[in-house]
């Protein structure tokens, strides 16, 4: 997966380009659905590494979001956008980007759509992702439940799943008569 922390072998080259001259516009690119982070976090590693150098770089960011990270809601959304403009990185949200040419940059790097596996019997939204109640219980399936990125929540994140399968398993729990108030 494309992220700073486990970059993509590729993104070596693209370093290599920035520093020779060869790429002098960047986009990255966030389709829905997606886990949108790692845009952000390399398009400022991008900055970082052209300000660092003196490479003249022209560097944005094209999502599909609304605004900037906006899964962790407005307060979050403000704080990226004010970083974006500080590092003087261009932002679109709400784009659908069909071709990399049509956006007219050196570079484009764009992260994948994600797309949950289906699995027969089961209610699907969105991209194949099982719709879940607030205590992971996949709506429209009783006594059905489900955990982590199979899900239609929208965070992406180990912590995250650890925390939706301790709501079903307290779930299951008081299903099963044990006395305690399930947390969502």
């Amino acid at each position: 997966s494309l992220s700073p922390a486990n970059p993509d072998p590729r993104l070596n080259g693209l370093i290599g380009e920035i520093d020779s001259g060869a790429v002098r516009s960047l986009a990255f690119v966030a389709p829905a659905p997606t886990w949108p982070l790692p845009v952000y976090e390399l398009a400022l590693l991008a900055r970082e590494h052209a300000d660092k150098t003196g490479a003249e770089l022209r560097i944005a960011v094209v999502t599909a979001e609304n605004q900037p990270l906006e899964v962790f809601g407005d307060e979050v959304s403000h704080a990226a956008a004010a970083l974006l403009t500080e590092a003087e990185i261009e932002l679109t949200t709400g784009a659908e980007v069909e071709q990399a040419a049509e956006l007219g940059f050196d570079c484009v790097v764009a992260l994948s759509r994600l797309e949950a596996p289906r699995i027969d019997g089961l209610p699907v939204g969105a991209s194949g992702f099982l719709p879940i109640t607030p205590h992971c219980q996949i709506s429209g399936a009783e006594r059905v439940y489900a955990a982590g990125d199979v899900t239609d929540f929208p965070v992406k994140f180990g912590a995250i799943a650890a925390q939706q399968a301790d709501a079903a398993a307290e779930s299951i729990a008081a299903l099963a008569g044990v006395q305690l108030e399930p947390s969502p």
